[in-house]
């Protein structure tokens, strides 16, 4: 699950050279939007990689493992960051709640960040172009996707539009979110809920700075 392709430090310490961009690693069930996303909205010095769950096991607890994984590279820096971006889905339900929540609260302990989406990460490519306000809840994730292609037009989370994704857009997002979903502490946000913000916030860290959004 190698993610970095970078020199070999040189042999004298005295000539080592150390890179200064923060990297976020973002595990997730499904990559496909969010790997796309990221190439579309992106700062200069903080670059996020996007890597899947180990096995094409989609569960919260696989997700977990494969960023346990990740986290044992010697080439990431004490400054990177390591997300777990995850989807209610149908984890939050009966049998499987303990196991979620048993997931975050060991992820949590461990230093990793997770942010939850509800329903799922779509609601978040959502607000990009919807002010999506509380008590609107959304069933499913084909109803978010419904929803958006009546505010754009089309939608397809494998083929993502760099017209439909950019910086600005996602600093009007993170404004959103932050009003629907101010707390990224919570296991299973309200629906519709997603603590994506947080996330991209962080990613956007160096734009955020120089803007003062």
């Amino acid at each position: 699950m190698a993610l970095l392709h970078r020199k070999p430090n040189p042999l004298a310490p005295e000539e080592r050279t150390f890179r200064d961009d923060v990297l976020i690693v973002v595990v997730t069930e499904d990559t496909y939007a969010p790997d796309h996303y990221f190439k579309l909205v992106k700062a200069r010095r903080v670059n996020v990689k996007v890597a899947s769950s180990q096995g094409g096991h989609c569960s919260p607890g696989a997700v977990l493992e494969s960023a346990r994984a990740l986290k044992k590279d010697p080439d990431f820096e004490s400054f990177d960051e390591f997300w777990l971006l995850l989807d209610t889905d149908h984890w939050t339900d009966g049998s499987h709640l303990d196991n979620y929540i048993r997931t975050i609260q060991e992820a949590n302990d461990e230093g990793f960040h997770v942010a939850v989406s509800n329903p799922c990460f779509d609601l978040w490519l959502l607000l990009h172009h919807d002010d999506v306000q509380a008590g609107r809840s959304f069933g499913s994730c084909a109803e978010v996707a419904s929803r958006f292609r009546e505010v754009i037009g089309s939608f397809n989370k494998t083929k993502l539009k760099a017209d439909h994704f950019n910086v600005d857009l996602a600093l009007t997002a993170i404004s959103r979110g932050k009003k629907l979903t101010p707390d990224t502490t919570n296991y299973r946000p309200e629906n519709p809920g997603t603590q994506a913000w947080a996330l991209v916030e962080r990613a956007l860290r160096d734009v955020i700075s120089k803007t003062g959004f």
